[in-house]
């Protein structure tokens, strides 16, 4: 017969949640994770991203963003959601609610705590959740999102990347994509380039599919421009700007980002 601490016990349906800007995502957001993960202990945990985002403060659209911290964070992928629904910090546990989940633990930085269990107070979450709301801390912010941002203006890739985890090996590519969402150009200064010796190499190189492949990105000798390949020819590629825009290069006139 069971005892009566774990019929308790098996009532329980806890989850673990946290939510935040993330724009850009960074050394901060991979502290919430794994402060979440290691709380669950097996269990449900779920980080959601707000899907606000503007010019000035908050460049990653939304659907860029989660893209970018499901690749930061490949271990953590399946518990990054994706829900243009899910809006802000109520929203998330409003859902676990719906889902079935009557315990909370909520993560954030230490500052914002206080904050956290006001929200809540004020929009009855306790209420919901029979089984209690506990809002924990993982410290301090190492740095703000608009100070990263700021970094990124100022196209000083060197400190940016200080704060993005080392696991990931494209903090160049976030760092470009910030740079695009503040309405400044790519940084041609941070781009590494295949080195082609002569015309002969590049042409075979070209021929046996191993440079200017469709959906590869390249820099026009033109303009200096990146572009992504959309269709492959004899001696010349059709290729897309940001704006999705077609022009079309002999393959001499390009250079292969790798």
């Amino acid at each position: 017969m069971k005892s009566f601490k774990s019929f308790v016990e098996s009532k329980i349906k806890p989850i673990v949640i946290s939510s935040g800007n993330f724009n850009p995502p960074s050394i901060n957001c991979l502290s919430i994770i794994e402060k979440a993960s290691s709380l669950a202990e097996g269990d449900s945990y779920r980080i959601y991203s707000s899907t606000d985002s503007d010019q000035d403060h908050q460049p990653l659209d939304y659907n860029e963003k989660i893209d970018f911290m499901r690749k930061m964070f490949t271990t953590h992928g399946r518990n990054i959601i994706r829900d243009i629904n899910v809006k802000d910090p109520i929203d998330a546990v409003k859902k676990a609610h719906r889902d079935g989940y009557n315990k909370l633990t909520y993560v954030s930085d230490d500052d914002s705590i206080d904050s956290y269990k006001t929200l809540f107070q004020v929009n009855k979450i306790n209420e919901l959740f029979e089984y209690g709301v506990e809002v924990t801390g993982i410290g301090s912010k190492m740095i703000s999102e608009s100070m990263l941002v700021e970094k990124a203006r100022n196209n000083d890739l060197k400190s940016f990347s200080k704060f993005i985890p080392k696991t990931y090996g494209d903090s160049i590519k976030l760092f470009n994509a910030v740079r695009v969402g503040v309405g400044l150009e790519e940084s041609h200064n941070f781009r590494t380039h295949i080195q082609i010796a002569d015309s002969c190499e590049l042409r075979d190189l070209y021929i046996t599919n191993k440079i200017f492949n469709i959906g590869e990105s390249v820099e026009s000798s033109k303009d200096g421009n990146l572009y992504t390949v959309t269709e492959r020819h004899s001696n010349y590629v059709v290729v897309e700007d940001k704006n999705k825009k077609n022009k079309k290069f002999f393959i001499k006139d390009l250079k292969q980002i790798k």
